[in-house]
């Protein structure tokens, strides 16, 4: 799914950058949604970042690095509805500008539960591992808890 940079200037080269292999961008919409499950319907494969903030009404809060985060419930639900198979897939930097390796890991079955806040555990629980292998290349500038639950302190 794709939300347009606040700089436009960039979105062409964004995007370029990001279909270059053959990807195709959907909006972050209902339409977009509709066009995930269209693809996983017909055997195709999505990919979605995991640990964005989903915005407002999109999402449960779940454990994520001791602290509970916004977490999307979308990917739970394309799993769920058409028993898709999920992946972490997340690319290594490889030393001296040697390229990436790929890494490929199974999500726990429990992705796809009817229960978003169990779904979302484990959705969440899946990034951390594959976060912990690799914590240097994290891109940790990101404000993974900017929306909080009520109650919570602000983070940043």
């Amino acid at each position: 799914m794709y939300r347009p940079p606040r700089l436009r200037e960039l979105e062409a080269l964004i995007v370029e950058s990001r279909e270059r292999f053959g990807a195709h961008l959907v909006p972050t919409t209902a339409a977009g949604v509709r066009n995930l499950f269209q693809v996983l319907e017909r055997g195709g494969c999505v990919g979605i970042l995991p640990d964005q903030d989903p915005g407002e009404g999109s999402g449960v809060f779940a454990p994520f690095f001791g602290q509970r985060a916004y977490s999307m419930t979308l990917l739970s639900r394309l799993a769920r509805k058409t028993n898709a198979a999920v992946f972490f897939v997340y690319a290594q930097r490889l030393p001296r500008a040697a390229g990436y390796h790929l890494h490929f890991v199974a999500a726990h079955p429990e992705i796809a539960h009817a229960d978003a806040n169990i779904a979302t555990g484990h959705l969440n629980a899946g990034v951390e591992a594959c976060v912990r292998t690799l914590p240097e290349q994290y891109q940790w500038g990101y404000k993974r808890f900017k929306t909080r639950a009520e109650g919570d302190a602000e983070f940043y």
